[in-house]
């Protein structure tokens, strides 16, 4: 299972975002703002990628990782050693896939 420093898993999701279909952009949102309404018109995903870059705390991280690499569900953080853990199968986003 492969392991990256959280600085470099924040890197990938957000460059994962900036690149996925508007379609998957409003699950993004709603992992990452559990308890606000998708504002209109909805952020694009240079402005989610920009939020995600700003600072996010690891598990809603983990919840928008599932969201667009839904292939591997065995993601986790270590906090002991900052490192974020995944599955092989995570290298292509769920905007790839159709």
């Amino acid at each position: 299972m492969p392991t990256i420093p959280r600085a470099q898993a924040i890197d990938e999701l957000a460059a994962a975002v900036e690149s996925a279909p508007g379609h998957n952009l409003a699950q993004v949102y709603y992992e990452m703002f559990p308890s606000k309404e998708l504002p209109t018109p909805a952020p694009g995903g240079p402005d989610l990628a920009a939020r995600i870059r700003s600072g996010i705390e690891p598990e809603v991280a983990l919840d928008v990782w599932n969201t667009l690499f839904p292939m591997s569900r065995r993601a986790y953080y270590d906090e002991e050693d900052d490192t974020f853990h995944y599955g092989e199968c995570n290298s292509r986003y769920v905007g790839q896939l159709e």
